[in-house]
């Protein structure tokens, strides 16, 4: 990790390959997404040298950040080693939903253009790091989940790693720092304060994981990622048929949809979108059907649906 403390002086040696450089020379696709803390300060200028960014150290291609505290909202962001800029007409732009965009279009992209070619892919989210910089909404899922304060909180947690096992149940818990200030000892405001902190962390962290789903079917080859924009949740389901007369066969479907009131905007958006995350696959016939599912607790929500083929020869 490039900083300046002990053990840490921020220059990864050539004779030390990443994980990517060994899966390259073994033909593997590789990309990387998210934060990069492995370029020294006075490496990361347009001058270069670009040996230790990600495209020197193995990675096909790159799109995330450098360094590290990064917003999640204004993110100073690169593509391989060029500086972008974050889209400026979406208000609800977010840094942990934008790459795992990117990693749906480029994963998409590398099996349509090489699907026996396996990939790696690096996956790396500002969260949980600071800053926590996630949408009100999910911040509020947790309201009061955590006003039992901290040292509750220990014990909490302490007891749910002995229900999964991850330690032993005579395990004890170690006395709290002297550093640390009990949580009956705060002011109320002190209390609220602390207590949103951690509300804004658990949504946050909650957010990052609700950015990717994998999964497979009985034929082994289904891929489904899930990528967002704003308050929009896209799913999209790939499995891919070998036929002997017709070359390559990819059926797909996928979902969409927005919770809350609004509409989710046109059949036009349903499309963009699906494309989107599909890129590769080339001209598809799409579908779309909207409706208005009310099951849900938030008041309802508006789903597409979406389906189509594509063949290759």
């Amino acid at each position: 990790m490039a900083t300046g403390f002990p053990g840490y002086d921020g220059t990864w040696p050539r004779e030390a390959a990443s994980i990517a450089e060994i899966l390259s020379g073994n033909h593997y696709s590789t990309a990387a997404f998210g934060k990069w803390h492995n370029t020294p300060d006075h490496e990361l200028s347009a001058a270069g040298p670009f040996d230790r960014w990600p495209t020197g150290k193995g990675f096909d291609y790159w799109y995330g950040f450098q360094g590290g505290e990064a917003s999640q909202w204004h993110t100073p962001l690169f593509e391989n080693t060029a500086p972008v800029e974050p889209p400026h007409d979406n208000p609800h732009w977010h840094f942990s939903e934008a790459i795992a965009e990117k990693a749906i279009s480029w994963i998409s992209q590398q099996q349509a253009g090489a699907p026996e070619k396996p990939f790696f892919v690096y996956f790396a989210p500002g969260a949980c790091h600071s800053p926590h910089h996630v949408a009100k909404e999910w911040a509020d899922k947790y309201k009061g989940r955590f006003d039992h304060g901290w040292d509750r909180q220990r014990e909490i947690t302490l007891e749910q790693q002995k229900k999964l096992g991850l330690v032993p149940a005579n395990t004890e818990l170690t006395p709290r720092p002297e550093s640390i200030p009990s949580w009956d000892s705060r002011s109320a405001d002190e209390k609220r304060l602390y207590a949103r902190m951690q509300e804004v962390f658990a949504g946050f962290l909650e957010h990052a994981d609700a950015q990717v789903v994998d999964g497979n079917d009985s034929t082994g080859t289904s891929r489904a990622l899930r990528g967002s924009e704003g308050r929009h949740a896209m799913e999209v389901r790939h499995r891919r048929r070998r036929h002997a007369s017709t070359g390559r066969r990819q059926d797909w479907r996928g979902t969409l949809r927005a919770t809350g009131g609004g509409l989710l905007h046109r059949e036009r958006d349903l499309r963009r979108r699906l494309r989107h995350g599909l890129a590769g696959l080339g001209p598809v016939p799409i579908t779309v059907r909207v409706y208005r599912d009310d099951s849900s607790r938030d008041g309802g929500y508006h789903r597409g649906f979406v389906r189509g083929s594509s063949r290759t020869p």
